[in-house]
């Protein structure tokens, strides 16, 4: 955040008990969101990109990245969704996203991310839709890392 010039995005962070989850809006909505979340005792913290993308990062290991430090690699996949290099293919039913289907890049490496919620109305239709996130700043104003 302290990155991007004044404007760009929003942060709001909450605490309830031994949890505590960072959002940051982004105020071009053609851009990812960005949620972590991450609970006291429990070894891994939850990156959520865009409508669907969840990415759980071991506090242990890398798993998305080459980086050595697990929390270079949640900045990391915050820094793709900043930059853009986050698309995932969700489906819905009405405005819930049930399944998604997403990549993201960090570097030169992609990383697919896949999850499906296990019981849906059967009955009710669903949507896809193909999401390419744009960068959270245009080239011109560009961010440092």
């Amino acid at each position: 955040m302290a990155s991007l010039p004044p404007g760009t995005a929003d942060l709001a962070v909450e605490e309830t008990g031994p949890s505590m989850t960072a959002r940051i809006e982004p105020s071009n909505p053609g851009a990812a969101e960005v949620a972590v979340h991450v609970e006291s005792g429990v070894p891994v913290i939850d990156v959520i990109l865009g409508k669907g993308g969840f990415f759980e990062v071991s506090t242990e290991r890398s798993r998305f990245s080459d980086l050595e430090e697990p929390l270079d690699e949640v900045r990391a996949l915050c820094l793709a969704a900043v930059r853009g290099n986050y698309r995932e293919t969700i489906r819905l039913k009405g405005d819930e996203v049930v399944s998604s289907r997403g990549i993201v890049t960090i570097g030169s490496r992609e990383e697919p991310v896949r999850w499906k919620q296990l019981f849906t109305n059967p009955f009710r239709r669903s949507v896809h839709r193909v999401l390419r996130y744009e960068p959270y700043v245009g080239d011109e104003e560009g961010e440092k890392d």
